[in-house]
């Protein structure tokens, strides 16, 4: 058992020291036929006792070879699950910038129709004072043309 340091934990094993090269070569010898419990027990009733060990180890070993592949793959889904999280705190903060971009856009939208309204209501104002002065030059020519005659009577 010092080659194999299994942890025991309540709710997985985990394997510190990955099994050894030989031993998972010789895990192919507990497949023996001879090693079989269902062959003659009274013929083999010391072995037997041996096969229920050796099937026990041979359990252990498979056991331990599945938590070294599973291994990279909890880590792999430990990683992707924490990469989702940010991604969805990412894809939150995203939406909550369009929302706010967006009634930014609206109160721009706002702001923009009133300046055109003021902007429209200045040019009319302009366009009236416009008239006025004209109107008022007119009057002033016409008054400039009829002064010599005001001053000669």
């Amino acid at each position: 058992m010092s080659s194999i340091a299994i942890k025991y934990s309540l709710v997985h094993i985990v394997v510190f020291d990955y099994i050894p090269f030989p031993i998972t070569l010789h895990v192919d010898k507990f497949s023996c036929p001879s090693l079989c419990v269902e062959h003659d027990a009274s013929k083999y009733a010391p072995m037997s006792a041996c096969v229920i060990i050796c099937t026990c180890v041979y359990v252990q070993i498979n056991y331990a070879d599945m938590l070294k592949r599973v291994e990279p793959l909890r880590d792999e889904l430990h990683s992707l699950e924490l990469q989702a999280q940010e991604n969805k705190n990412r894809g939150e903060q995203v939406t909550n910038l369009i929302m706010q971009l967006e009634h930014s856009i609206a109160s721009y939208k706002e702001e923009y129709a009133q300046l055109i309204s003021q902007a429209q209501a200045i040019k009319t104002d302009l366009e009236n004072v416009q008239a006025k002065v004209h109107f008022m030059r007119l009057l002033y020519r016409v008054r400039q043309k009829e002064l010599p005659y005001l001053r000669s009577e």
